[in-house]
């Protein structure tokens, strides 16, 4: 049995060897073998400045990407797509990689690309061991930027949606053109949250205060798979730092929480083409100093040394340049606080152009890539009073952009993005108005307000800038105290946010509006509610939202509209439900044939009170000749009936002439008042004797 098996496995190894040599025979004759089967690329979300890209193979692998200039650029070979190159086997203006599973579309935004400008995707795939050589191509074509004349900046939402708390919030939109807010949660004991536009209010992604303990520096930003993250100082965790991610319906941790080596000042995250999340931080662990790390899959793991700046840094902020270089900058306290700005090599980090390159102390340094790979700067320039420069590295070395400290006052937390056509924009507390919030854009020579400078209706602390994938410029700011307030530079009128109003009606009744309708913030629509036969009105009640019922007690009435949307329901109540009658045919009294028989009206509600209340009629009939005749003693008399009390009153019954077994039927009739309407009620009942 050995020998046999012994055998068994000498024919198995000589197998596989034959298939080696077979293999290795093919590629030498020019048949090598073939990687996945490519689908074609398509895209979705193609706004101006950002597309998403819809990959496919049949194997699951790894995807790869390039994205070159023009609609009819040719591709490079697989493997140059897979190293990120152009078919001349210099670098892309845009790469990326992802994991794909067989036959199910990946997807990956590509970001800062050009309006109005036409690219072609390159794609190729591995099954884990072979790469397709033949990359498939696609042509896309990024969506032009509106024509902003005209346009004012304008609220997203109300005013002071959010309560923050400090320095420690962050902006971004997700590939759906949707727009997320990170902040320190002031309402949640200073904890994260993080909050997103629906197209007429903020509502919460996931729980409201979801980290562990007080989030410092909160720094958001998505994945190319649209998924959020966000990173922050964990307080929670000694105060180290931490990244989580949103599931689509939890927040939950990458990684371990906590994992730096000390406190984490100043957090700033951003995603590397293949999709791996980096955090840049100011290390507490390494005397202050700048860290950058990135998730492996598994853990957080050092990105070249740890605590690699010079000296102590601050306002520590990173970006990948299209080429997939990380770059950070930020206050080298080392070289008096001025802004040194370093990359990774592929070994080490190292200085781009001199360190301390600023004319003095730079503070919020503010980091971002111009479309074509050029890095930018802004911040807080002490040496020029304190107000906005920006500068670029020029090949060798960093020049102001339109001159240094080109604000007209002092200017706090300058934040620094571009626009869809590459002009650097710098949102920024504007010293020099008020200290309101100005948006200020370069045009090849000099710096001039987006709009009107300090637009914002008071102070305006905190700034956040942000593009929308259709361009529109958006700026988020604390405006006094703690609220938080965001807004965008768009058509008038275009910003006039809407909220739905929902009119439902209870049993008994019907509303109008009949369907949900939306209506802007302060408007009054008018509601109407109409019962049904046997039904009164009973009140109008505010079910969700923050509307407010003009007079819920008529069935005709206004819904002051205010910031969210507001569901309003109508009450009714039955008449037979609103009073209870009985009658009580027992020998209360008897003269000669005249006989008493005691009613009584009962009030059922809780809260409503009948007035006017009275009977109106008393029909009896018989089926014999007999005729009965009565007289309802106190029917004239109205009165009123609180709730949950009787009403009591008689009649005098003339049964003369009537034999005493003569069964007789009988109709109450009476009537009441509710609101300022009048109603009736019936109860009639058969077999009686008298």
């Amino acid at each position: 049995m050995r020998v046999r098996t012994m055998w068994h496995d000498r024919k198995i190894g000589m197998a596989i060897a034959l298939m080696t040599l077979l293999l290795m025979a093919s590629a030498a004759f020019g048949n090598p073998p073939a990687g996945p089967t490519l689908t074609t690329p398509t895209t979705s979300n193609v706004g101006v400045n950002m597309a998403t890209l819809n990959l496919q193979a049949s194997a699951t692998g790894t995807g790869y990407f390039t994205l070159l200039a023009g609609t009819g650029a040719a591709c490079g070979s697989g493997t140059q797509v897979k190293a990120g190159q152009t078919a001349g086997g210099a670098t892309a203006p845009y790469h990326g990689s992802l994991p794909l599973n067989a036959n199910t579309p990946g997807i990956y935004t590509v970001r800062n690309l050009t309006q109005n400008t036409g690219y072609t995707i390159c794609f190729t795939a591995d099954n884990g061991t072979i790469l397709q050589a033949t990359p498939a191509k696609a042509p896309l074509t990024t969506t032009a930027t509106a024509d902003q004349t005209g346009y004012t900046w304008g609220k997203m939402g109300s005013a002071g949606f959010a309560s923050v708390y400090g320095f420690n919030s962050s902006l971004a939109f997700a590939p759906d053109g949707t727009l997320y807010f990170s902040f320190q949660d002031y309402t949640q004991q200073v904890r994260a949250t993080v909050m997103k536009y629906d197209g007429a209010s903020w509502v919460a992604v996931g729980s409201p205060g979801f980290s562990a303990g007080q989030a410092g520096s909160t720094s958001l930003a998505f994945a190319p798979d649209g998924t959020p993250y966000v990173a922050y100082q964990d307080g929670g965790n000694n105060y180290r730092a931490t990244v989580m991610k949103y599931n689509g319906s939890s927040w939950v941790a990458v990684g371990s929480p906590g994992f730096s080596a000390g406190l984490a000042g100043t957090t700033s995250l951003a995603f590397a083409p293949d999709g791996t999340p980096y955090v840049a931080y100011q290390d507490g662990g390494n005397n202050s100093k700048v860290t950058v790390m990135k998730f492996d899959g598994t853990s957080w793991v050092a990105l070249g040394s740890p605590g690699f700046s010079a000296g102590e840094a601050d306002y520590t902020s990173l970006a990948f340049a299209p080429d997939g270089t990380a770059y950070v900058a930020y206050l080298d306290w080392v070289n008096s606080g001025k802004a040194t700005v370093m990359k990774f090599d592929g070994t080490s980090w190292a200085a781009v152009g001199s360190v301390g390159f600023s004319a003095g102390q730079a503070e919020y340094t503010s980091l971002a890539f111009a479309p074509g790979g050029t890095p930018y700067v802004a911040y807080k320039d002490v040496a020029n009073s304190s107000k906005a420069t920006v500068m670029k590295f020029a090949g060798s070395s960093w020049t102001a952009v339109g001159g240094a400290g080109f604000s007209a006052g002092e200017a706090g937390t300058p934040s620094l993005a571009f626009a869809p056509d590459g002009t650097p924009c710098v949102a920024y507390q504007d010293w020099g108005n008020n200290s309101k919030a100005t948006v200020m854009k370069f045009n090849g020579t000099s710096w001039s307000a987006m709009g009107r400078a300090g637009f914002s209706a008071g102070n305006a602390s905190i700034t956040l800038l942000a593009f929308a994938p259709d361009g529109t410029p958006t700026v988020a700011f604390v405006g006094g105290g703690t609220g938080e307030t965001v807004m965008q530079f768009a058509a008038p009128g275009s910003l006039d946010t809407k909220y739905l109003l929902t009119v439902n009606a209870g049993t008994g009744g019907t509303v109008m509006p009949a369907s949900a309708t939306k209506y802007s913030s302060l408007s009054m629509p008018g509601i109407i509610a109409t019962a049904n036969p046997g039904y009164y009105f009973n009140g109008w009640s505010l079910v969700s939202g923050d509307g407010i019922i003009f007079n819920p007690n008529s069935p005709a009435t206004q819904v002051l509209m205010l910031y969210q949307p507001t569901t309003v329901s109508a009450s009714f109540i039955s008449n037979a439900t609103m009073l209870s009658a009985t009658l009580d045919n027992f020998d209360i009294g008897t003269t000669g044939g005249v006989r008493s028989w005691g009613t009584s009206l009962y009030n059922t509600t809780s809260n409503t009170t009948a007035y006017a209340v009275q009977v109106d009629n008393v029909a009896i009939s018989s089926s014999g000749r007999c005729k009965p005749t009565f007289t309802v003693t106190g029917g004239s008399v109205s009165d009123t009936i609180g709730p949950h009390v009787y009403w009591n009153n008689s009649l005098a019954v003339d049964f003369t002439g009537c034999a005493p077994l003569a069964k007789f039927n009988v109709d109450l009739s009476y009537s009441f008042t509710v609101n300022g309407f009048r109603y009736a009620g019936k109860k009639s009942y058969t077999g009686l004797r008298q």
